[in-house]
């Protein structure tokens, strides 16, 4: 592979990984300019408002700090590995990309090159290293090269933290540690072991309501007694002493009885244990009652949200771009009626549908599907190993119990209190809930083709710039719903934009799921690898990203500004790929 800089400006070739992990110094810098970088990238993604997006920047800056990230992991195993399959991906996507490259970019790539050159890529054989520990004032010219460059970038007028702080993150997400805001932990964790039965309800209801159910029952529960913020819906008379932890307790358990009354042995359990940890007298009681109204208001308000509804049959299209079943089994599409389910708080599903997506026939269509037909095959030869494990890792679990379980260890780290609790996982799963409905009105007012149907089909009928292929298979079988806009880049920006409004947007994290866990420098690169590894695993376009991660933050800015904004002190400018 050439790693060449792209300017040819005298800039030789990087010195080897041996001499890079024996320069301390020279490593900080070079995470600085990492860090800048992504920067600098995530300002050009979003630069002040939101929409519009570039998610060319936003591309480049989550492969920037995932570079770093993963090079910080891997220090004790300085061999090639995906620190080298990153920094591969970095030097092609500016090579698809001069004009990002280009200008004040130049020195990430110089610096990518060097990382993707000192982990030996494609084997190369390296010259020695001619630095030490003991002598780190001895630098070659490369290395002061490097060393002098990024030195240029720092005195930019950039500010930010190295990347290789340790005072720039928040704890890890695995820290544990009890406090009052536990026991909202626990009925989430219930009500996601329910859902893994899935028998538990019927298959034409989208969790993500059960959820938003959940959390803002705990959560009108708890202000109508502490008074801590204005209520979802409404707030029921508490009188003097009531107990915020008993109302919540109970709040949650009468909901997931109405919901899944088959599951009440375990759901009544739960209550007992956690009811047992909360001292008995009049205060208990009346919080009691308190939950138990709430629950049973809400759950009446919500009775003809239209998620009962009878699903109306779909009738798939015969035209080019028109949705139809996927193979290999051809399954009926799900949620056919879920955008007109009355939103939990945004006016209507259609608020804030996004525009209508490029035609099949024009050259941004077939820029994004051949992208998806190179990347996304199960036999691929362009994805790399870290790319197929992050496409497995997100479709493992339905991603909104991948966030959900995110909160769940942001609340538990930070030892959260019952009523910044109550608050992130309201506002958390309303977002996820209103951006669901939001997401199938859409799918089904365009009704966009998958693209394992569009690819086999063939493009020389209605695109020049495509061609079929009758053979080619995704990497995972593909989700039975139209294409645009995707779930994971709306449903992960959602769920990114509303922890960060509470967190920070750069709070280092690590996410667990099926035992797999994947480490991240924020939650917005979380998000980013999600709607990217739709791409990978063969399931959705750019184009169909685009789209969802507009919707989600639009829908989670909605939802922060109507329902319970975290207090002054913790708000922050928040824009994605930060």
């Amino acid at each position: 592979m050439d790693v060449t800089p792209n300017s040819g400006k005298g800039i030789d070739a990087p010195p080897p990984h041996e001499a890079y992990t024996n320069a301390p110094d020279l490593r900080r810098t070079m995470h600085q300019v990492l860090a800048l970088g992504a920067e600098r990238d995530g300002r050009q993604a979003r630069p002040l408002t939101r929409p519009p997006i570039d998610a060319t920047a936003a591309e480049r800056a989550w492969l920037l700090r995932r570079t770093a990230l993963m090079d910080r992991m891997a220090l004790d195993d300085p061999g090639p590995g995906p620190v080298a399959e990153t920094a591969e991906q970095l030097l092609l996507h500016d090579r698809r990309h001069p004009d990002l490259a280009a200008g004040p970019h130049h020195s990430d790539t110089i610096t990518l090159a060097w990382l993707a050159q000192m982990s030996h890529v494609h084997d190369r054989q390296l010259p020695q290293p001619t630095t030490s520990d003991k002598e780190p004032q001895n630098m070659g010219g490369k290395q002061k090269t490097l060393a002098i460059l990024a030195g240029t970038v720092l005195a930019a007028g950039l500010t930010s933290p190295a990347f290789g702080s340790t005072t720039a993150h928040s704890p890890a997400l695995r820290t544990v540690a009890t406090g009052s805001g536990m026991s909202v932990v626990e009925w989430n964790r219930e009500l996601i072991t329910i859902l893994g039965d899935p028998k538990a309800q019927p298959s034409s209801v989208q969790p993500t309501r059960s959820f938003a159910l959940l959390q803002a029952a705990e959560y009108d529960a708890v202000v109508s007694i502490t008074r801590a913020g204005p209520a979802y819906v409404f707030s029921v008379s508490a009188p003097g002493g009531a107990r915020a932890d008993a109302a919540a307790d109970q709040a949650a358990h009468d909901v997931l009885v109405a919901l899944y009354p088959a599951k009440r042995a375990g759901v009544d359990q739960r209550l007992s244990s956690q009811l047992s940890a909360i001292p008995n007298g009049p205060g208990k009681q009346a919080g009691i009652g308190v939950g138990a109204a709430v629950a049973r208001r809400l759950i009446s308000l919500r009775s003809n949200d239209g998620s009962s509804a009878e699903p109306p049959r779909f009738r798939p299209g015969n035209k080019a771009g028109d949705y139809r079943p996927t193979p290999p089994k051809f399954p009926a599409p799900v949620f056919t009626n879920w955008g007109s389910v009355k939103p939990f708080v945004l006016a209507s599903g259609r608020q804030f549908r996004p525009a209508p997506p490029p035609a099949v026939s024009g050259a941004a269509y077939a820029t994004a599907l051949n992208e998806v037909k190179s990347l996304g095959s199960k036999t691929s030869t362009t994805r790399t190993p870290d790319q197929t494990a992050a496409a497995k890792f997100w479709a493992a679990a339905p991603v909104w119990n991948v966030w959900n379980q995110v909160a769940q260890g942001l609340v538990t780290s930070q030892n959260a209190s019952l009523e910044k609790a109550v608050k992130v996982f309201a506002r958390l799963d309303l977002s996820l809930a209103d951006t669901t409905i939001a997401m199938y009105d859409a799918k089904y007012a365009y009704r966009v083709w998958r693209p394992v149907n569009a690819i086999r089909l063939g493009g020389t009928h209605y695109n020049p710039s495509i061609v079929g292929d009758p053979n080619w298979t995704p990497l995972l079988p593909t989700a039975p719903d139209p294409s645009y806009p995707g779930a994971h880049g709306a449903l992960s920006q959602a769920a990114a934009t509303t922890l960060a409004g509470f967190y920070g947007a750069r709070h280092h994290l690590a996410v667990t799921s099926k035992g797999a866990t994947r480490t991240f420098a924020g939650f917005q690169d979380a998000a980013t690898e999600a709607w990217l590894s739709r791409i990978w695993s063969g399931q959705h376009t750019s184009l169909d990203n685009r789209a969802g991660q507009q919707l989600g933050t639009q829908v989670a800015d909605f939802v922060a500004r109507h329902l319970c904004p975290p207090p002054p002190a913790a708000r922050q400018p928040f824009t994605p790929w930060q």
